[in-house]
């Protein structure tokens, strides 16, 4: 999103400067977020599943990418999802999804430095162009096909201990092999099977490799990622779902996912599943949002199936504000930051000419961005409290947030309410 379509359209940038320049963080938000999750609780084998849940223009999406850029900061992989664009009804469609985002090669280079460092070589040592079999052969006078065994023993133990599916085990081990310069037999059916394509089982006999991606063994693949990321020094990974609303629509015109009733329950399942089995999760943190019509339909939303209604039901009673809850009312962490409507009316003045056009309304966000929004274009009005962006502190910043030790909360970090409705 450029700044014009950001001032024009109220969608969140997709350039990070440009995103770090226009946001803000209500309530220390996203800051405890990414102290207490992104900082901690993830990177230390944790799981966990949050829902952003606001009305359109309360927030919900821009706060997503903010979660990404401050987790991919902290070294988390992360993948940005949108339930209205890409199909994710059940575990198969989203585990293809989310491995056609995932950076895997970020994955692969991390578990092919810890090779090169348990064979005793210094990675700065081997120029960038250059694999560790080419370099022991210039530089150490090894014989290639020596070194390439000896790295390949060490790339196996090194997976040994490392629990994730056999499949997965191989096609990551062929991968990391190549990247160390030891050949692998298929090249081109290992990357198709990394990112789910469906495979001819001729194909991957040849490899080793027993089964693709599949209803019935995608959750235990996109755990192995998980494991092997943190395995490789990455933290985990962040998995965010835009528009999950989308799976009470109606049926349109083609321009956006239709989910059936049976598929709609599918994806229900998929969820209670997520939240059911954190502790064979490590390192796998989800987070949803969408309006809150998920949950007021009763016939097609979360209501609908009770499995999953019974894991959040017990988020939607309280009013009081608890950051470790699951469930986050977005215009709700808006109302509890008394100065935040005052710090989006700085962040448009970027985006508008230096000046905002409405002074902040009480209301809620989702008001207010759309009375900013229908103000485009006309005069700046004298704002006595305007405070440019540059003197506001880095919105993704943990400074001035929350110190998460102040709450109470279990490890897993459950509160059992809300924010309010």
């Amino acid at each position: 999103m450029t700044p014009e379509g950001w001032r024009t359209q109220g969608e969140p940038p997709t350039e990070r400067r440009l995103l770090r320049q226009v946001s803000i963080d209500p309530a220390h938000m996203i800051a405890f977020l990414r102290e207490h999750y992104a900082q901690r609780f993830i990177p230390q084998g944790g799981s966990k599943v949050k829902w952003i849940i606001g009305p359109p223009g309360s927030g919900k999406t821009h706060a997503l990418r903010m979660l990404e850029l401050a987790a991919a900061e902290d070294g988390l992989l992360t993948v940005a999802l949108d339930a209205g664009a890409t199909p994710l009804r059940g575990i198969q469609e989203f585990g293809q999804a989310v491995l056609a985002q995932l950076d895997t090669t970020q994955v692969l280079r991390g578990l092919r430095d810890r090779v090169i460092r348990r064979l005793g070589y210094d990675t700065t040592s081997i120029p960038p162009s250059t694999t560790l079999v080419d370099w022991l052969v210039a530089e150490r006078g090894r014989i290639r096909d020596t070194a390439m065994a000896d790295i390949r023993e060490h790339v196996d133990q090194m997976l040994a201990p490392v629990d994730v599916g056999l499949s997965l085990k191989v096609a990551v081990s062929f991968k990391v092999g190549e990247l160390l310069g030891v050949p692998s037999p298929d090249t081109d059916t290992l990357d198709a099977w990394l990112t789910g394509a469906p495979l001819r089982k001729p194909l991957m006999k040849r490899l080793g490799l027993t089964e693709a991606l599949n209803r019935q063994n995608a959750r235990t693949i996109l755990q192995g990622w998980a494991v092997l990321a943190r395995t490789a020094g990455r933290g985990g990974i962040l998995i965010t779902v835009d528009q999950l609303d989308q799976l009470v629509a109606p049926k349109g015109d083609g321009t956006t996912v239709y989910y059936t009733a049976g598929r709609r329950e599918e994806t229900y399942e998929m969820l209670r599943e997520f939240i059911d089995d954190g502790d064979v999760l490590p390192g796998l943190w989800l987070v949803l949002a969408a309006r809150p019509a998920l949950y007021q339909d009763e016939k097609r939303g979360i209501s609908s199936y009770p499995a999953l209604k019974d894991r959040v039901s017990t988020e939607l009673t309280s009013v009081e504000l608890n950051r470790f809850s699951d469930w986050l009312d977005w215009d709700s962490v808006f109302a509890a930051d008394e100065g935040a409507m005052r710090r989006v009316a700085d962040a448009w003045a970027v985006a508008t000419g230096g000046r905002p056009h409405v002074a902040p309304a009480a209301g809620s966000m989702s008001q207010v961005r759309r009375t900013m929004l229908a103000s485009v274009g006309g005069p700046a009005p004298h704002h006595d409290a305007w405070t440019p962006l540059a003197d506001r502190e880095d919105p993704l910043g943990s400074e001035g947030g929350p110190n998460p030790s102040d709450e109470t909360a279990d490890r897993t970090g459950e509160g059992g309410s809300h924010l309010g409705h």
